[in-house]
């Protein structure tokens, strides 16, 4: 994965994704089991997260992950680069 740098952010050149902290790996790039999505419904929910941000948590992830048809993966891959550098809060579930 290559990084570039995006106003004082490092931004995922694969998803654009925000990169926290100085990381050097994207939080989007995970496997099916650790998917950054697997919160959002509760979050949802709860009324934190919209469709749309949710949407776009799901494609992040599919741009880095194999599978999927061509046709999906192409409509994922203009949601992450309509949104490209946009910072998105990811809703983690919690462990307890």
């Amino acid at each position: 994965m290559k990084i570039k740098q995006k106003e004082q952010s490092l931004v995922c050149t694969v998803c654009g994704g925000i990169l926290l902290s100085g990381a050097l790996n994207c939080d989007y790039d995970k496997p099916e089991s650790q998917a950054p999505w697997v919160g959002d419904y509760e979050a949802m929910n709860k009324g934190v997260l919209t469709h749309q941000e949710h949407l776009l948590i799901v494609a992040r992830w599919s741009v880095h992950t194999e599978g999927q048809g061509q046709k999906i993966r192409d409509k994922f891959l203009a949601i992450a680069k309509d949104n490209w550098g946009k910072e998105q809060r990811l809703h983690l579930l919690d462990d307890n």
